[in-house]
């Protein structure tokens, strides 16, 4: 398929992702199994899937961007993206439960699977971690991420503080670690509506070994 943005023109270097449906002790969860970046024409190409229904965003931003490109080095003409535009799910959907899944099925052809982005309104997730530590990083990925393997590390202030931008609507999910191992805080969910969240406390203990 190919991500437009709201001007009409191909989106390069943006995330893609693709859910599936998964059903756990906790109950049914939607986990990203895979993710893409668009090329210089706005086109993906998601491959490898198994035979399901699936739900596919696009994300345009530098934090999106970084999770896409891994190690690729982009040219030096690829404008920046910055706070960008916010995640959106085919089809034309800003909230996943309304989201249109994709199916993947022998003798079904789902044709050109495009989204189009949105100028929409973005906020910013304020919190502060405690006890403060210089080796601390946070983890953060929307829920039914791998907390293992985040898109994203952000790194407190000296006082513990942290800021999260340019975060659509939806649930997330973020922990904080030090880099020794030492101490860790519980998985905490935060959910993004229509405006920035405060306040959000990521309590670290000390840990142990099984």
């Amino acid at each position: 398929g190919r991500v437009i943005d709201p001007h009409g023109e191909p989106v390069p270097a943006g995330l893609v992702r693709a859910y599936r449906r998964t059903f756990t002790p906790r109950g049914p969860q939607l986990k990203i199994v895979k993710k893409a970046m668009t090329n210089d024409m706005g086109e993906f190409r998601l491959f490898g899937l198994n035979f399901a229904d699936y739900f596919v965003s696009a994300a345009y931003s530098d934090r999106d961007r970084a999770a896409a490109i891994g190690r690729t080095h982009l040219s030096a003409n690829v404008a920046r993206a910055d706070d960008g535009y916010a995640t959106v799910f085919y089809d034309s959907a800003e909230d996943l439960t309304l989201a249109q899944a994709a199916r993947v099925a022998p003798g079904v052809d789902t044709g050109s699977l495009n989204i189009y982005l949105r100028d929409s309104k973005r906020f910013s997730i304020f919190g502060f971690v405690v006890p403060r530590t210089s080796s601390t990083k946070i983890m953060f990925v929307p829920k039914g991420g791998d907390l293992a393997q985040p898109d994203d590390l952000i790194q407190p202030n000296a006082l513990g503080g942290f800021e999260i931008r340019g975060v659509s609507p939806g649930a997330y999910l973020l922990m904080a670690a030090a880099v020794d191992g030492f101490l860790a805080s519980d998985v905490i969910e935060v959910r993004v509506r229509d405006a920035d969240v405060e306040n959000v406390r990521v309590p670290m203990q000390d840990t142990i070994s099984i």
